[in-house]
C-alpha cells in the first residue's frame, strides 16, 4: 500500500484527530513545494491559507465531536498554501474514519491550476474582443442591459471615418494594429463610470453611467473626439484617424439594451451622412423621421406589388 501511495499521481494526505500529518505523498507534497519529510508531523494548517483556518478547525471540531462531515465523499475547490507562501487552487476529496477509537482524516489532493488557468481563458474568449482585450458585444450588451435597471445611461458608438480605405491600402496587419491602439487611447481616456466594448471591425461603443442629461454626454462625445486630433503611430506611420459618434439616452428605467443600441447607430448613421467627425445625438423627431421612411418604403413596396403605381412622361423644357 505505502508502494502504491508513493508511486500513484493522486496526492495523498492523512491526519490525525489533531490535524496533525501522519502520512503525504510525493504528489501531495510537491503541490505544496514541500518533501514529504517537511511535512509529517507538521500541523495540516501548514498548507491552509491564514483566511481559511477557521473555517478549517470549526469544520474538524464538528467531526470530533460526532458530527458528520460535510464535504465528506465530494470533491471541494479550495486554496492550498504552498510553501514560498502563494496561494494554488485544488480540488480536495476528504473522508473521516474511526480507528481503535481514534479519528482519522484522509484526503486525495489534486492541482487544479491548469484547470482555472483554462476555465479563465475560455471565459476571456466569450465575453473579450481578442484583438482589443475589450469587452466583446455579447457581453457588452448584457452588462448594458443590467445597468439600465439600476441607473440612467448614455451609449455612444463610435464609427472610425475612412477605416475601410487604411485597411484596403495597408493590409489587415496595419489596421488590426490601428484598431488596437484606439482600443487603448479609449481605455486611457474615461473615467471609472464609463464601460468600453468593440462591437466589431472599426465600430466602438462607449456607455457612460449616470450621466448628467444630453449636456453631459456631449462632454464626453467632444472628449472622445478630441483624443482623435494625435496621431496614431504604426509601423513608423502616422495615421489621422477620426471619428463619428451616434449617442442615445435612456429615458426610463425599463429601457431595452438593442433598443438603445439601435437609436444610437440610427444617429450614427445621419452623421456619417453629413460628412462625419462630430457627433449627434438621438431624439424624438428621429425616431419621427424613421418611422415615416418606413411606412413610405411599407407603402411603396405594397404598391408595386399591387400595380397601384402608374408611370406618366412629364417633359420638362427651358424656355
Amino acid at each position: 500500500i505505502a508502494q502504491f501511495a508513493d508511486a500513484t499521481e493522486l496526492g495523498l494526505l492523512i491526519t490525525d484527530g489533531g490535524g496533525i500529518v501522519r502520512h503525504i505523498n510525493p504528489a501531495a507534497s510537491s503541490v505544496f513545494g514541500y518533501a514529504p519529510a517537511e511535512l509529517l508531523g507538521e500541523p495540516v494548517t501548514i498548507i491552509i491559507p491564514e483566511r481559511l483556518r477557521g473555517a478549517h478547525s470549526v469544520g474538524m471540531g464538528r467531526v470530533l465531536s460526532g458530527h458528520k462531515s460535510k464535504h465528506g465523499g465530494r470533491p471541494v475547490e479550495v486554496a492550498g498554501l504552498r510553501k514560498d507562501q502563494t496561494e494554488v487552487p485544488v480540488e480536495v476529496t476528504l473522508s473521516v474514519w474511526r480507528s481503535d477509537g481514534d479519528i482519522w482524516a484522509g484526503a486525495v489532493i489534486r492541482d487544479i491550476s491548469e484547470r482555472r488557468e483554462r476555465d479563465a481563458r475560455l471565459l476571456r474568449l466569450a465575453t473579450q474582443d481578442t484583438l482589443t482585450g475589450l469587452q466583446n458585444k455579447s457581453s457588452f450588451m448584457a452588462m448594458a442591459a443590467d445597468q439600465l435597471v439600476l441607473r440612467p445611461c448614455a451609449l455612444h458608438v463610435l464609427d472610425l471615418d475612412g477605416f475601410r480605405e487604411i485597411n484596403d491600402l495597408y493590409g489587415l496587419v496595419v489596421a488590426d494594429t490601428l484598431i488596437e491602439a484606439v482600443g487603448v487611447r479609449l481605455s486611457y481616456l474615461v473615467d471609472d463610470d464609463v464601460r468600453i466594448a468593440r462591437l466589431g471591425d472599426d465600430e466602438f461603443a462607449v456607455l457612460q453611467l449616470n450621466p448628467a442629461g444630453e449636456a453631459d454626454a456631449a462632454d464626453l462625445a467632444l472628449k472622445i473626439l478630441g483624443s482623435f486630433s494625435k496621431p496614431f503611430q504604426v509601423n513608423g506611420m502616422d495615421f489621422h484617424l477620426s471619428t463619428s459618434i451616434g449617442i442615445s439616452l435612456s429615458a426610463e428605467r425599463d429601457d431595452d439594451a438593442e433598443e438603445l443600441l439601435a437609436a444610437a447607430d440610427f444617429a450614427l448613421q445621419k452623421v456619417k451622412k453629413t460628412g462625419g467627425r462630430g457627433y449627434l445625438v438621438y431624439d424624438d423627431a428621429m425616431r419621427l423621421e424613421s418611422s415615416t421612411r418606413r411606412l413610405i418604403r411599407e407603402e411603396l413596396r405594397c404598391g408595386l406589388k399591387e400595380g397601384q403605381l402608374k408611370l406618366y412622361y412629364q417633359p420638362q423644357y427651358d424656355m
